[in-house]
């Protein structure tokens, strides 16, 4: 397990910590993986959006088709055989989608700036807002820098 000092949970829970420790190297070998602008979407902003649209990895969907972020295929919802899939294909969705164009305009920016150009991945309009609350009760910008790089 990485080390966790730095992060603040709001409960302390080790649910959320053992949640990071599975999800983090997943989305940092998946950013590895695909290369590219991938590797310039902070590893905060996919554990936000994992923890939100996953419920820390509780959600059926997350258990059963280890799918973090609710992508669908179709009509219906996405399998995939572990989280590092389902990650890469959420990472090649922003690397490349048409709606993801100014998004990938600001890479290099932190998370909290990126959210911004988050807001045709949800219908929610409080989507964001949310997920800077995830960020940041979680401290969870310290990431990006202990895992710039890793491969």
């Amino acid at each position: 397990m990485i080390g966790f000092s730095s992060l603040s949970f709001a409960d302390s829970s080790n649910i959320k910590k053992d949640f990071i420790s599975e999800v983090l190297p997943d989305i940092e070998k998946a950013k590895d993986d695909i290369g590219g602008i991938a590797v310039k979407i902070p590893a905060s902003l996919v554990l936000a959006q994992a923890i939100h649209e996953s419920g820390w990895g509780k959600s059926g969907m997350a258990k059963n088709r280890k799918n973090l972020f609710g992508i669908k295929r179709g009509k219906n919802y996405a399998k995939f055989v572990d989280f590092e899939a389902g990650i890469k294909y959420y990472l090649r969705t922003l690397s490349t989608h048409k709606a993801y164009k100014d998004f990938r305009k600001h890479l290099g920016s932190n998370s909290l700036t990126l959210l911004k150009y988050l807001d045709d991945y949800a219908q929610d309009p409080e989507y964001t807002r949310k997920l800077k609350k995830i960020i940041n009760s979680n401290n969870l910008l310290v990431l990006d820098s202990w895992f710039k790089g890793v491969g």
